[in-house]
C-alpha cells in the first residue's frame, strides 16, 4: 500500500463526514467502504475494482484542498492543451498563484477569474472551487461573513476532473480518469508539488 503522506486523516470515515447530501460516491463505492478502511486502502480498493470516478471524487474530498486545487490543476491543463482560450488560461493561472501563496487578496481574484472562464468550464470550476476554499465568500463591502460548506470546493473539484476527462473526446473518459487519478496518487504521496 502506497503511502499517502499528505492525506490527513486517518479513517475513511473522517472523510466521509466531510461528503454532505447526497453523498458524492456511487452506491457501489459506498457498498464497499468499510469504517476500518484507511483512505489509503480504499482509494485502492476503488482503483483495483476501475472505479476511477469514484477513486477521483474520493481523492478530492480526501486531501487538503489546497493540494486537491494543485492536483486538478494538472489534470485542467492536460485537457486543455497548448493554447487555451484567454479567459481559460488565467482562471488557470490565477488559481496556481493562489495555491502558491494562499492570500486573501489571491484567493478573492479566482472568483472573478472563475467568473471570465464560465463556472461550467473546468477551468472555471477549479478557479472557483479555490474561491470557496476558506473564507468569506460575502462582497468585499457586506459587513457580515458568509461562508460555503465544507464540501463545495472538493465536490467543484470532482466534477473539474469529469469534465476533463471528456475533453476532447468522451469516448476515453476512464483512460483520462485513470491517467487523473495517478496524477492525484502523486499528489498525495508528495511527489508532485508546486515551486515558490
Amino acid at each position: 500500500m502506497v503511502a499517502l503522506t499528505k492525506i490527513l486523516h486517518k479513517q475513511v470515515q473522517d472523510v466521509s463526514k466531510g461528503f454532505g447530501k447526497p453523498p458524492p460516491l456511487s452506491e457501489e463505492a459506498l457498498k464497499l467502504m468499510q469504517p476500518s478502511h484507511k483512505p489509503e486502502q480504499f482509494i485502492e480498493l476503488l482503483a483495483g475494482k476501475k472505479m476511477w470516478h469514484d477513486a477521483t471524487m474520493f481523492l478530492a474530498f480526501a486531501l487538503p484542498k489546497r493540494e486537491a486545487v494543485w492536483w486538478v490543476l494538472q489534470c485542467c491543463k492536460q485537457a486543455i492543451g497548448q493554447a487555451p482560450a484567454p479567459a481559460i488560461a488565467n482562471a488557470i493561472q490565477v488559481t496556481e498563484k493562489w495555491v502558491i501563496e494562499p492570500t486573501e487578496q489571491s484567493r478573492r481574484a479566482t472568483q472573478a477569474a472563475a467568473e471570465a472562464a464560465e463556472m461550467s468550464s473546468p477551468a472555471g470550476m477549479i478557479a472557483l472551487a479555490a474561491f470557496m476554499s476558506g473564507g468569506s465568500i460575502a462582497p468585499d463591502k457586506v459587513r457580515e461573513e458568509i461562508y460555503p460548506p465544507e464540501h463545495i470546493t472538493p465536490l467543484l473539484l470532482g466534477a473539474a476532473v469529469k469534465s476533463c476527462s471528456v475533453l476532447p473526446k468522451p469516448e476515453k473518459a476512464d483512460e483520462k480518469l485513470q491517467q487523473y487519478y495517478l496524477l492525484g496518487v502523486e499528489v498525495a504521496t508528495g511527489k508532485s508539488v508546486w515551486k515558490k
